[in-house]
């Protein structure tokens, strides 16, 4: 069992407060893309843990393999994960129905990893959509009402923006 939780001071972990290191991962190798075994997933995050010395991980905007997932439950290195996507939301209702689709599929898929302690909601570097990202927070609240939500931002140029999901995140 544990408490993971973003306030205004900061992430606490069981209570604790615990200052975030982490980075990004896409895991896609040179020459074999995403063809690569059990035993490499697993070492992705023992090397991120162990010999980068970070707590923290973002799944970069797509499904990891379960090998890195289960691998980061055993360690305890922490993970921030997303729908699929980058920058592009699309216009149809169909294409927005299955970003909703998505962020259902993400929750059930991984909710029972105790490593997970963000849902990202919103398509990475995407523009503003307030009626989808409503949506999308609201899905993920009612599938996992014990996780908070966040999603990745890369202009703060509008100043009208609102913050739908619990935790700001930004590139």
């Amino acid at each position: 069992f544990r408490k993971a939780e973003f306030r205004a001071d900061g992430f606490y972990l069981n209570g604790r407060l615990l200052k975030i290191r982490g980075l990004n991962r896409h895991q896609s190798y040179p020459y074999v893309g995403y063809a690569m075994p059990q035993s490499m997933q697993r070492l992705d995050a023992r090397i991120l843990k162990k010999e980068l010395g970070v707590n923290t991980v973002r799944t970069s905007h797509y499904p990891q393999s379960h090998d890195f997932i289960d691998e980061c439950d055993r360690l305890g290195l922490l993970v921030f994960t997303e729908i699929p996507g980058w920058q592009h939301i699309g216009e149809s209702t169909s294409w927005k129905d299955q970003a909703v689709q998505n962020v259902i599929d993400m929750i059930t898929e991984y909710r029972n990893h105790p490593s997970i302690i963000l849902w990202g909601v919103r398509i990475n570097e995407s523009k503003d959509d307030d009626a989808l990202y409503t949506r999308t927070n609201g899905v993920a609240h009612a599938f996992d009402p014990s996780r908070q939500t966040g999603g990745v931002r890369c202009n703060t140029a509008n100043k009208n923006t609102k913050i739908l999901e619990d935790v700001f995140t930004y590139n």
